[in-house]
């Protein structure tokens, strides 16, 4: 019963079929509608994210146990007929430097988040843990969600199986 804005997707299928009610609301939005009491909590990108938007002040208590999203994950994205126009050599260096890119981004975003969540707690902020057995049916539900979103497209069948395999070399899914 609980009003969580998320974006429309995948989190918004999952926090719809978890019982809360979802609304939809642009991320410049989302400080005065928790201020105002419009919603109850927010799912929003990175803990450092909410931090810098001052969440903190309108939101004492923050999950750090992300359980509904496959993985995180960084995209760039070429046109197919630039890509082919590009010799093989070119192709080689864009990729070695966006598998770079993609590193420094989650190592910048984990220092980021690590300093956010002390921000925080020195703030007066409450750190909740879901207890696994939450994040395991959670997760239960999660995969429905996946599976009716893999059906959409080729595509998406592929992404999704491909973060679920990963889920599962890392032990975060059965």
């Amino acid at each position: 019963g609980l009003k969580i804005r998320t974006p429309a997707g995948m989190t918004a299928d999952l926090i719809d079929r978890l019982g809360a009610s979802v609304v939809i609301l642009p991320g410049g939005e989302i400080y005065s509608a928790l201020d105002k009491g419009l919603i109850d909590g927010t799912e929003w990108t990175t803990l450092h994210m909410n931090y810098e938007l001052g969440l903190h002040e309108v939101a004492p208590y923050f999950i750090t146990t992300g359980f509904h999203q496959p993985t995180g994950a960084n995209e760039f994205a070429v046109r197919m007929d630039v890509w082919e126009a590009l010799p093989a050599d070119l192709q080689a260096l864009l990729e070695a430097a966006v598998r770079e890119w993609s590193l420094q981004q989650w190592y910048a975003t984990n220092i980021a988040d690590i300093r956010a969540r002390e921000a925080m707690l020195e703030f007066g902020n409450v750190e909740l843990e879901l207890p696994e057995a939450d994040i395991a049916e959670i997760r239960k539900v999660a995969l429905t969600v996946w599976e009716d979103w893999a059906a959409k497209s080729p595509m998406s069948a592929e992404i999704i199986e491909s973060k679920i395999e990963f889920m599962r070399f890392l032990g975060v899914l059965e």
